[in-house]
């Protein structure tokens, strides 16, 4: 878990606490300064952080906490109490809380309203006190009034979180090469995790490409319009102050609800499988293995996962133990009647029983059980140098099986146009993500892996 997700988690439960507590205070006043502990109110409460959860994902209560000043903090926090009061007000109808409601409402919303409000000050100075080197570096990229206000609110406002590593200004006479040439540099030296382009400091065409020089790292660019065209119909208007600022790709995982119910997903999953399918399966995959080559059981690559961090992805071992995976400086994907490939192997990838023991890589949560497929270190390396936006795949765990796999769109690939349309298959998932996708990606595996997969060797 990074520090961003870190610091939701932490707003997320202090939060819960300043519910429970005003929860309490309403309980306690409501009954005469007695505390009763019945059934009744353990639902009743239970109702509050389920109404808490479902409310502050639907204001994206966390994840633009940054972008807010302190006034709109005010009136985020009246909103989401009044709305707590509320779901206080039909729970306690439906549970039947015996005491005085009127006491309790008026209670509830005069200890909540506060809390909630000194709760994000609070900790507004406590992310600046641990954030001074853990800060989103962004780098500008233009020189308009608004680009201009931007950068200064930042200089002003350091408990926001953002350190600025650089800006590029487009002077007349610009050269939109030269440019290119910097910006790149600034990445690899300074390893923003945001460009602010400015819309109108760049014509059309050098706008295009200074976003598409984002996208091939793993930065995410944020455009400051100046007029309605959008660079993907999954585009996330945001707001800083009064300025809106669109995120280019959206990726509802980025979103606490989402990632929560997806690993949720993930570990159950994961785990019921490897705890009674999986077992018996593995033992009798590994006797047939021993049968038919010398040499281990299982096989581990280094592979990239979320934001290029390394991982081991296991394997069933379906090569022998000889095999190359780089030959002269260019890895070997395996290819049809590969000699490398063992009689077992053959059939272990022809059904995708070799990324069984991935599920483990799931459970301890370097993946996910669908999402992009990971590739060889080797194959990332020159991947990225050649097909666009390739590693923007990794903005999401990688996983088992995923939307270009059941697409058909796997196997060896010769030509990089082959690798783009699986590339471009994935930033489709991320983009559109649901958990009804999950579900189909995982029937549609099913399916593939019973019938055979036709690109699979």
């Amino acid at each position: 878990m990074n520090f961003r997700d870190r610091s939701i988690a932490l707003r997320f439960l202090s939060d819960l606490i300043c519910v429970s507590l005003a929860f309490v205070a309403a309980l306690w006043l409501s009954h005469n300064f007695n505390f009763p502990l019945r059934k009744r109110d353990l639902l009743h409460w239970f109702i509050l952080l389920f109404g808490w959860f479902q409310f502050v994902d639907n204001l994206d209560y966390y994840n633009n906490f940054r972008l807010k000043n302190a006034a709109q903090d005010l009136l985020i926090s009246m909103r989401i109490a009044i709305m707590m009061v509320a779901v206080y007000t039909i729970s306690a109808f439906l549970v039947d809380t015996g005491g005085d409601e009127r006491v309790g409402f008026l209670a509830f919303f005069v200890v909540l309203f506060p809390l909630l409000f000194l709760r994000k000050y609070l900790f507004r100075r406590l992310f600046h006190f641990l954030s001074s080197n853990r800060k989103d570096k962004v780098i500008f990229v233009g020189t308009s009034k608004v680009s201009l206000e931007i950068y200064e609110a930042i200089r002003r406002r350091p408990w926001m979180g953002y350190s600025i590593m650089g800006r590029l200004d487009c002077e007349k006479g610009y050269s939109i090469d030269e440019m290119i040439r910097q910006l790149d540099e600034l990445i690899d030296s300074a390893k923003p995790n945001r460009v602010f382009i400015d819309e109108r400091s760049l014509s059309q065409d050098d706008l295009d490409r200074v976003v598409s020089e984002c996208l091939s790292h793993t930065v995410q660019p944020y455009v400051l319009p100046q007029g309605l065209k959008f660079y993907s119909e999954r585009y996330q208007v945001q707001f800083f102050d009064d300025i809106p600022i669109i995120a280019v790709r959206k990726n509802p995982l980025e979103r606490l609800r989402y990632k929560t119910l997806k690993r949720m997903f993930d570990i159950i999953f994961s785990g019921l499988l490897l705890i009674t399918v999986l077992p018996p399966l593995f033992i009798l995959i590994a006797i047939f293995i021993k049968l038919d080559s010398k040499g281990p059981i299982f096989f581990s690559q280094a592979r990239w996962g979320l934001n290029n961090i390394p991982f081991k992805a296991l394997k069933f071992r379906s090569m022998s133990t000889d095999s190359e995976d780089v030959k002269e400086g260019k890895y070997q994907q395996a290819k049809k009647n590969d000699p490398r490939i063992t009689k077992v192997g053959a059939f272990l990838r022809k059904s995708n029983l070799d990324e069984l023991p991935q599920f483990i890589n799931v459970l301890f949560g370097d993946m996910s059980v669908i999402g992009p497929r990971p590739h060889p270190e080797p194959l990332n390396v020159e991947s990225k140098k050649v097909v666009d936006n390739y590693l923007q795949r990794h903005l999401v765990k990688p996983g088992i099986t995923g939307w270009a796999q059941v697409n058909g769109a796997r196997g060896e690939t010769k030509q990089v146009s082959q690798m783009q349309k699986r590339v471009d298959y994935d930033i489709w998932y991320i983009e559109n993500w649901s958990f009804m996708l999950d579900i189909r990606i995982i029937l549609q595996t099913v399916w593939n892996m019973y019938k055979g997969e036709k690109h699979a060797y």
